[in-house]
């Protein structure tokens, strides 16, 4: 990923630089969500992801989720956004080994969020002004993944997640400037 870096704290910026300089924050917190955790893709006593099939083996699983975040930077940028996310997974295996089982997981999810961009030292002819917004941005990311957990009798587990994923970002800045980008990622969490 790339970062924009000032010699001077105080310079004054585009109004589309925000947007630009936050999304990849942004694409990361989205790609986390959508690996989560065990617990939080399967199911359990910890939370309410909705499991359904009648079998025990070749399980289809299902888990929305809704969230909003803020996030502030050291000197002067700041975002809100809102994200929502769908993700359906099928059980490929689940076998029973000593001390515990190991289940194997594929899954699709989407995960989508609208996006503020502010600018604590937003500008206008070269005069700081009180309204820090900055811009829009709308992210829209799809995501492929494998896991593989060990789950021990004690229900400790220890997960293996592989996920590819393929983003797209817009932005829209504070004076009509907007821009579009893609791209592709991979993540494994262990």
């Amino acid at each position: 990923s790339w970062m924009l870096s000032a010699s001077d704290e105080n310079e004054i910026y585009s109004p589309d630089v925000p947007g630009y300089v936050l999304t990849p924050y942004i694409n990361i917190e989205m790609v986390r969500d959508s690996i989560s955790t065990y617990r939080d893709r399967i199911g359990g006593e910890y939370n309410k992801a909705y499991q359904f099939g009648g079998d025990v083996d070749n399980r289809m699983w299902a888990r929305t989720w809704h969230k909003h975040m803020k996030g502030h930077g050291a000197k002067r940028l700041d975002w809100k956004s809102l994200s929502s996310g769908y993700q359906f997974g099928y059980e490929l295996e689940n076998k029973t080994v000593e001390n515990g089982s190991i289940r194997t997981d594929a899954y699709v999810s989407y995960v989508r969020s609208s996006n503020t961009a502010y600018d604590r030292l937003s500008s206008e002819a070269g005069q700081v002004i009180s309204n820090k917004f900055a811009g829009n941005m709308h992210v829209h990311n799809v995501n492929l993944g494998m896991t593989r957990t060990y789950t021990g009798n004690d229900n400790s587990y220890k997960d293996i997640v592989v996920q590819f994923s393929n983003i797209k970002n817009h932005y829209n800045g504070r004076r009509g400037g907007k821009a579009k980008n893609k791209a592709w990622a991979v993540t494994a969490s262990f």
